[in-house]
């Protein structure tokens, strides 16, 4: 019985190895995928204060697109301490925003009330403003994702 009893025993351990070492397979993978997804949740847009943005223009999900005549006159400034200036045709504006990852807040706030010219847009940039969602900086381009996938602002230095 002793011969049957080690040999049992041998396989037994063999058996028990062989489903360790598919475990810690198993054990590693989890912990890469659980790596990777709070690398990814950590992510950021990446740091966009103290570069002035010109408005190119935005792609909307309904209506036509806008495109400013002169992009120098629609830009925003996103200061460190979470303050935003804004030049939305002739007037000059205030706001604030919020990031969180790639999370991105605008409020809107005071601005001078200047009768600007026919065909200005800067009360749809204003509102398009105040519905930022997300953004996300690619090829040196900022893109402001709106709320409800309602359309992109498209912004260059």
């Amino acid at each position: 019985m002793d011969i049957i009893d080690l040999q049992i025993q041998m396989i037994w351990r063999s058996f028990m190895e062989d489903k360790m070492k598919s475990y810690h397979s198993i054990l590693i993978g989890i912990l890469a995928i659980v790596m990777l997804a709070g690398c990814a949740a950590q992510s950021t847009g990446g740091d966009i204060t103290g570069t002035e943005w010109k408005w190119q223009g935005s792609e909307v999900g309904v209506g036509p697109s806008l495109s400013p005549q002169d992009p120098s006159q629609y830009t925003l400034l996103f200061k460190k301490d979470g303050s935003l200036d804004i030049l939305a045709d002739c007037n000059r504006v205030g706001g604030s925003y919020v990031i969180e990852g790639v999370s991105l807040s605008i409020t809107v706030g005071a601005t001078t009330l200047m009768a600007c010219p026919p065909g200005s847009l800067d009360t749809q940039f204003k509102t398009q403003l105040s519905q930022a969602n997300t953004y996300e900086l690619k090829n040196g381009k900022l893109y402001i994702g709106l709320i409800s996938d309602m359309g992109t602002m498209k912004f260059s230095r």
